[in-house]
């Protein structure tokens, strides 16, 4: 079967009008690739993207799925798109159906997620779309120079990710700063923790694995998030000296700092729950570019003064280095 990437691939190199948007196009491409064994959700770019910033920034959305998967999780009320930008400081996102949402607001319509379940003849019967949307229409992009990345999320189903750089010249970002977490709880030297523990992931030989577990700490609304991380050291992430820090009972040397972005889906919402945590790595020296970083992590997505989750089945995700983790469900 296909993978994302690979749709993504196919979608790139068909024909150029796509990216224009013009309907006969797009409706004799989804035509096509309907046939194709591909199931799931893929981003595209065009080849080349317009130096000109005051051009559209166009991507195509495909999505292939069975009848059955849009009755159980439907695309209308669960596809998400997420725009993240400046290692994670910045972070969009919006529902890809937001007209249809709009309009079954206002009146009767027709949802998916209304439909009665498929007849088991019919379960399996393939449903496609292909769309054309310009990002400039639906966020506000980065300046010139600064990259961000984008994935589209329909519960527990996942894109590829498109990562693109805006034409120009970069201009200097602020330094990543290490997450401090609850100001209770860090005063009670209990959370964060970002020492290696009996509780922590096995540590990865590259990449990221964490675990979301009910919090004994923040009662009824609370989860603690522990992971473990190995990867290669990005310029931006190296500190300029190392800093003396303290998190629970032991004081390091923090040699670099880590952004993980944290996504929360709820079944059948569009509005994620998303947290930006910058991690830090200890070490008595500054990492060369390229190294490895490793470190580990504990803790508490909600403060106890915080709101907690929707009720309903819920999926997280973490987003590392444009990389896609998950989901783990909850």
């Amino acid at each position: 079967m296909l993978s994302s990437v690979q749709m993504s691939e196919l979608l790139e190199a068909q024909d150029p009008v796509l990216f224009t948007g013009e309907v006969s196009a797009l409706e004799n491409a989804a035509f096509e690739l309907a046939s194709s064994d591909f199931e799931g959700i893929a981003l595209a770019l065009p080849e080349t993207l317009s130096a000109d910033i005051q051009q559209p920034f166009p991507i195509l959305v495909f999505s292939r799925v069975n009848r059955l998967r849009d009755w159980q999780v439907s695309r209308l009320h669960n596809t998400v798109l997420i725009v993240i930008t400046h290692h994670g400081a910045n972070i969009q996102t919006r529902p890809f159906f937001k007209e249809e949402l709009d309009r079954e607001r206002q009146g009767p319509y027709p949802g998916l997620a209304k439909r009665p379940m498929p007849s088991e003849e019919m379960a399996s019967a393939i449903t496609t779309s292909l769309r054309q949307i310009d990002l400039k229409q639906c966020f506000s992009l980065p300046q010139a120079g600064q990259s961000l990345c984008l994935v589209a999320l329909c519960f527990d189903q996942a894109s590829n990710l498109i990562s693109a750089k805006m034409p120009g010249q970069p201009t200097l970002s602020e330094p990543l700063t290490v997450s401090l977490g609850s100001a209770l709880l860090r005063k009670a030297k209990i959370l964060p923790q970002y020492d290696q523990t009996s509780e922590s992931p096995c540590l990865p030989a590259q990449g990221l694995s964490f675990t979301i577990t009910a919090s004994e700490w923040v009662k009824s609304h609370g989860f603690t998030i522990r992971g473990a991380f190995n990867k290669l050291a990005r310029m931006h992430e190296i500190k300029n000296a190392p800093e003396l820090m303290q998190f629970g009972q032991v004081k390091h040397l923090v040699v670099a700092v880590v952004p993980i972005v944290f996504i929360v889906l709820v079944l059948n919402s569009t509005v994620p729950f998303i947290a930006t945590w910058n991690f830090p790595v200890y070490g008595n020296d500054l990492p060369a570019i390229g190294s490895l970083l490793k470190g580990f992590f504990e803790f508490e997505m909600f403060a106890p003064e915080e709101i907690g989750f929707a009720s309903g089945e819920k999926v997280i995700y973490a987003l590392m280095d444009n990389e896609l983790f998950g989901p783990v469900s909850f």
